[in-house]
């Protein structure tokens, strides 16, 4: 599906009367820099990338082309966008999509997602993820699923287990009356590390059925998808898929 430049076009005819867009000239403002007085440099990897997409922004703008704003955001952060423009082979974001943004001092993710969410339908919405080059990749989940890492996932990071407390510390009380007589030793017995609890192959199973449901439910292949698939293998939970659903699941992780 292409990503359309306005639901109506520039020009909408609305009943009997005549609508002309006319875009406004595009109002910037950024608390990145004050005045920039030259290119920021640019990040160059995915870890310099997460952070310099962490940074807060201020963006004011009204009817303004996407690919303007995207060029803003280049020039007072050190991110570098990889937008899939639409063409003749590839449904893609259209370069004159006209979006409106009043941020004050938040995270350029943030502005990012705002943006996405003025493009597009809600199945065909646009995503966004960080390439290994630290470039951020924005354009249709179709052509971001192509883009595909595997990263295994220890299925216990991604529950929250209950802790049992039946080694609990004992007291030795002939140790603690005997402190009092200059003797060293510590009245509590150390209960040792409690032995991480497996997982039974149905509690495990039933994890990666929470993931394809919460984590873009439609673009699993065991939901019909064809953009993300995992499977479960040795208290691991194995993952290819883009990394837009990646980092969702890291986030779960967390």
């Amino acid at each position: 599906m292409m990503f359309l430049r306005d639901r109506c076009g520039f020009m909408s005819l609305c009943g009997a009367m005549t609508v002309l867009m006319i875009p406004a000239a595009p109002t910037f403002s950024q608390t990145v820099s004050p005045e920039p007085t030259g290119a920021v440099a640019a990040v160059t990897d995915r870890a310099g990338a997460r952070i310099a997409i962490a940074s807060t922004v201020t963006v004011r703008v009204v009817e303004s082309r996407l690919e303007d704003v995207l060029a803003h955001l280049e020039a007072i952060t050190p991110i570098r966008f990889e937008p899939m423009w639409a063409d003749r082979q590839h449904a893609g974001l259209d370069p004159e999509s006209l979006v409106s943004l009043d941020l004050t001092e938040r995270p350029v993710q943030e502005v990012l997602e705002r943006l996405l969410e003025q493009i597009g339908d809600d199945f065909s919405r646009a995503a966004w993820q960080i390439g290994r080059d630290g470039r951020v990749q924005i354009g249709p989940k179709s052509r971001l699923n192509q883009r595909t890492e595997i990263v295994f996932y220890d299925l216990h990071d991604l529950v929250f287990e209950i802790p049992q407390f039946v080694d609990v510390p004992t007291i030795d009380l002939q140790a603690a009356m005997q402190q009092g007589g200059g003797s060293s030793q510590p009245p509590f017995s150390d209960p040792g590390d409690e032995p991480k609890t497996e997982l039974s192959r149905a509690g495990a199973e039933e994890i990666a059925e929470l993931v394809a449901m919460f984590v873009e439910p439609l673009q699993w292949v065991r939901n019909g998808g064809e953009g993300a698939m995992m499977r479960v293998w040795n208290q691991q939970l194995i993952v290819r898929a883009p990394r837009y659903v990646l980092r969702q699941i890291d986030a779960l992780s967390r």
